[in-house]
């Protein structure tokens, strides 16, 4: 194979009519502060601090800060399975 048959750029190398894809993988997000947690689920901070309060989702205080360490995906999974 010649060298001018390979060419690669940002995430991708062709070699002639072969193609190869780097897929990179996001590393899996394991806190998230209140507020965070609102935008990605349709609840209120009055509803998610219920949530901890009740110990639905598992969360930490570090300084100031509350970190909640249950997955979105997690509730939402654990909803679908009352219904």
């Amino acid at each position: 194979m010649a060298l001018e048959e390979l060419h690669a750029d940002d995430n991708c190398l062709s070699i002639g009519d072969i193609h190869m894809v780097t897929v990179i993988e996001q590393p899996q997000r394991r806190a998230w502060k209140v507020r965070e947690y609102c935008q990605e689920l349709p609840f209120s901070k009055s509803q998610i601090h219920e949530f901890i309060a009740t110990g639905v989702v598992e969360s930490v205080k570090i300084g100031g800060s509350r970190l909640i360490l249950t997955p979105p995906s997690e509730l939402i999974e654990r909803a679908k399975a009352k219904r």
